[in-house]
């Protein structure tokens, strides 16, 4: 079932991935926000340089790539350990949380932040909240409001249909 289409008008579906792989969007979700970036972008680590982010489906398996601007090293576009939330991304999330009637989590363990806070924020926009996966949280997080265990590609035709 394509849930996307099956939205009234008014509504829409926003899917929030801390995957960097592109796996949602090549099974066709459309609206995706990569919390974390993605594997198929390169960018300069020189933050002053100018160059915009591309795709790049080189693997660099022979050299370190060099930038074409200004010959630092070029790096996936996704976010390591310690570093920050791209801007927009995170931006794009908060609002999409803001306006959010419906908030399911799904095959997450729930406690690496920021996004095991998210649930918070829809709870408090008065959203229904959902947790779906094969065991309970440890430790529970009480904005969730319905619990289902088992395999999402079970649960969610039942819970959608």
């Amino acid at each position: 079932m394509d849930y996307e289409a099956s939205l009234s008008a008014g509504q829409y579906f926003v899917l929030i991935t801390q995957n960097v792989d592109g796996l949602h969007q090549r099974a066709g979700s459309r609206n995706v926000i990569e919390l974390h970036g993605s594997i198929h972008k390169t960018h300069c680590a020189n933050p002053a340089c100018t160059l915009a982010a591309f795709e790049d489906a080189n693997p660099h398996q022979q050299e370190i790539p060099r930038c074409p601007v200004c010959t630092n090293v070029l790096r996936p576009g996704i976010v390591l350990f310690g570093e920050p939330l791209p801007a927009e991304q995170s931006w794009r999330a908060k609002r999409a949380l803001r306006e959010c009637e419906l908030f399911i989590a799904i095959g997450t363990s729930g406690t690496v932040a920021p996004a095991s806070n998210f649930v918070r924020s829809a709870d408090y926009a008065g959203a229904r909240t959902i947790y779906i996966n094969l065991e309970p949280l440890d430790p529970p997080n009480p904005a969730f409001q319905e619990h289902y265990y088992g395999p999402a590609e079970h649960l969610l035709p039942e819970l959608l249909a």
